[in-house]
């Protein structure tokens, strides 16, 4: 008997279960709550008499009636599905044939629950002529495991198209650093023709790769994504230039990384993205480039304008101013000699003596305009006062100008920086004028500032909005951008501190001192 079946008397009546009864192989068996908890249920078929005996745990599992009898063997078709019982029969037919055991997994039928999973495994008892006289075994289920692995399955589906589908390289790796999972972009990214051969170099030479930063600088090994990660570490898109150590070649990525927990908190390994930026740091190398070479031929531009404007300037003073001068002297001479009789005679010269000192004031605004005498004979600090007195002479708008740094020092200027800030003041004044309906303007000259000079103007207009600045008709702006940007200097439009706008306008030293060397 088995010793965990009730006996079946004559009579149909069960007798008491007695542990140690019945053959030597289901005293290995566990009962009751233990049967329960490892979800395993023991059975023994005797072959002599065709009974079997089932364990508790059974009937639970498979949905039968524990006061019933067991299901006979040849009834075994009703207990599992039709694809799986021919498998199981003749595992056991092969057992009962040469002795042995086995070992199948299989699907059940639960009585009011559906299909189930479960592993039938099975010994044979021989008589003293190796003859089989019994059978005995466990069914244990493995539903959870099952649906676990699916589930299991359909994740790893999902994470392996998602994997795919990236552009940027992923790669998990555990706690050691070896490598978990790779995608078909890490696999591109790093060189390689396929992900068998990445894996297997990886695997025999881990510091395959060589890192440095950006710099030219060695990485060692501890400042690497994934050893940072393991730290605990995390990081955002971080640049490594990138070199195999196999074939020299080299390229630049940049990797984002952190740590992988688990629920607990418990570090269990490490995930890395990179993406290859090797052809857009080219790009950006290659647009640096053209920005300079553009910065220098706006420079170049804008001194030959200066150039030109000096000459004009210089010509207006020198040849035409004079000649005005001349023919106002003249018109004076006649008018004081003419006959006092002719009363037209006077007032025609007065008119035109009047026409002459327009002329000749026009003549001095544009050599002004053009280029102020005042800037290359006194420097830029009574250039932009002279600027700030006429700019408040014409528009009533209160100007002042404040200079911090020592007196001489914009005499260090270089010309091209002092024309440089001059032509900025301009164009900012211009703007207030026509669009920030101002009562005030305050001028900041600061040649203590640690990048170099600085020249602030600050309205308490309406201010500017942001979006206006890229608009296309701001080519004003614009020239103020390039006219500073020329020299290697940066230029900013922006809310002022105390409402209106602020102009900012920075040169660094190389490029502002005389001794620097222009943009």
């Amino acid at each position: 008997m088995s010793p965990f079946s009730q006996p079946v008397a004559s009579g149909g009546q069960r007798v008491g279960l007695s542990v140690g009864d019945g053959g030597v192989g289901l005293e290995r068996l566990l009962v009751g709550q233990v049967e329960r908890l490892g979800q395993l249920g023991g059975w023994d078929w005797s072959l002599d008499t065709d009974q079997t005996h089932w364990s508790p745990y059974l009937y639970e599992l498979f949905g039968l009636d524990p006061a019933g009898p067991p299901p006979a063997f040849s009834h075994g078709e009703t207990l599992f599905t039709a694809a799986t019982w021919p498998r199981l029969k003749k595992a056991i037919d092969a057992t009962l044939a040469s002795g042995g055991g086995f070992e199948v997994e299989v699907e059940f039928v639960r009585a009011a629950s559906g299909i189930g999973s479960a592993v039938v495994r099975g010994e044979a008892i021989l008589d003293a002529h190796g003859r089989p006289v019994q059978l005995f075994g466990t069914v244990q289920d493995i539903s959870w495991r099952k649906q676990t692995q699916q589930e299991l399955s359909a994740t790893r589906a999902m994470l392996d198209a998602a994997l795919a589908s990236m552009s940027d390289s992923v790669w998990l790796c555990d706690t050691e650093g070896r490598f978990v999972e790779v995608n078909e972009a890490f696999v591109r990214s790093h060189r390689f023709a396929d992900k068998a051969r990445c894996l297997e170099a990886f695997t025999s030479d881990p510091q395959l790769l060589e890192l440095s930063w950006p710099d030219g600088t060695p990485a060692d090994a501890a400042q690497w994504p994934v050893q940072r990660a393991l730290r605990g570490e995390v990081g955002s898109s971080v640049e490594y230039a990138v070199k195999r150590k196999d074939s020299g070649e080299g390229w630049t990525m940049s990797y984002s990384f952190g740590p992988v927990r688990d629920r607990a908190g418990h570090l269990i390994g490490a995930v890395v993205t990179g993406r290859d930026i090797t052809v857009l740091k080219q790009m950006q190398v290659s647009l640096e480039t053209s920005r300079r070479q553009l910065q220098q031929v706006l420079a170049d531009l804008q001194r030959a304008e200066e150039r030109e404007r000096q000459r004009i300037a210089r010509e207006l003073h020198d040849d035409l101013q004079q000649l005005l001068a001349a023919i106002r002297l003249d018109l004076s001479a006649i008018g004081r000699q003419a006959d006092l009789e002719h009363t037209a005679v006077p007032a025609l010269l007065e008119r035109t003596a009047a026409i002459a000192d327009l002329a000749l004031e026009a003549v001095r605004r544009i050599v002004s305009d053009l280029r102020p005498r005042i800037l290359d004979d006194l420097g830029l600090v009574a250039a932009l006062e002279s600027l700030s007195a006429d700019f408040q002479a014409h528009t009533k708008i209160v100007t002042s100008v404040q200079v911090r740094g020592a007196q001489d020092a914009d005499s260090q200027l270089s010309p091209e920086a002092a024309t440089c800030l001059f032509r900025v003041t301009q164009e900012a004044l211009n703007n207030v004028q026509k669009h920030a309906g101002a009562a005030t303007v305050k001028l900041l000259l600061d040649f203590e500032s640690t990048p170099g000079t600085v020249l602030l103007i600050d309205d308490d207009g309406k201010g500017i909005d942001i979006a206006d600045l890229g608009k296309s008709g701001s080519f004003g702006l614009q020239g103020m951008v390039e006219r500073v940007q020329g020299l290697g200097g940066h230029l900013s439009v922006e809310p002022g501190p105390a409402g209106g706008t602020r102009v900012a306008a920075s040169l660094p030293q190389q490029t502002a001192s005389k001794g620097g060397k222009a943009a």
